[in-house]
């Protein structure tokens, strides 16, 4: 359960502006990464020639941000595995126990089957690209508007599976990896959430 509390600030006070603009620009963010996710859902289950503009230039710049990003997280894995080769300082447990912590990731092209760009995808893609509204602000208030757009979409789902009067709306699939929402379910959350009301089910869209 959740407690929110409505704090009112003046326009005079010192913090308005700060907090006016932190407000604006993570919005802008969760739109801009609702948007991408989107048009990946719908541009990746249709043939080539009848993508939208947008959902071509959205695929596009997956497409060609990915490769790019897995070489550059392929050099931080070598580099990171280089220094603790060359720590001295560690005896060969403490080595072996570092060397196991290391991670190694890889992004793979979102596909018509498993079309869900993840917080670490659009993180990752909006980085390399300079995205504009990625750049707007401070990272820790731009990353929270991602994950919180992800998360809405992961509890849209899940929500699905649960509610099967959502489950007709969705096309009966509840599942980011092997369904999509039905026409017109998730628009655009912004500020407020869209409020979908079908078969006496209440539920909030992404």
């Amino acid at each position: 359960m959740y407690h929110v509390e409505c704090i009112d600030i003046h326009k005079a006070d010192g913090m308005y502006l700060y907090i006016d603009r932190a407000c604006l620009c993570a919005n802008n963010m969760y739109n801009a990464a609702n948007f991408h996710i989107r048009n990946l859902m719908t541009g990746l289950k249709k043939d080539i020639s009848h993508r939208t503009e947008n959902e071509k230039s959205v695929i596009r710049t997956f497409a060609g941000s990915i490769p790019a990003v897995n070489f550059s997280l392929r050099v931080k894995h070598f580099v990171k595995i280089f220094r603790i080769f060359m720590d001295r300082r560690l005896s060969a447990s403490a080595r072996r126990t570092k060397l196991s912590r290391v991670k190694y990731l890889q992004f793979s092209m979102p596909t018509a089957e498993k079309w869900f760009a993840s917080y670490g995808l659009l993180d990752a893609v909006f980085r390399h690209t300079e995205n504009t509204d990625y750049r707007s602000f401070h990272s820790h208030v731009i990353q929270n508007a991602i994950s919180d757009c992800c998360e809405a979409w992961e509890g849209y789902f899940e929500a699905g599976k649960r509610m099967p009067c959502l489950q007709a709306v969705q096309g009966g699939r509840g599942s980011r990896d092997t369904g999509s929402p039905g026409e017109g379910a998730p628009l655009s959350f912004q500020t407020w959430p869209a409020a979908l009301n079908t078969g006496g089910c209440f539920s909030h869209t992404p």
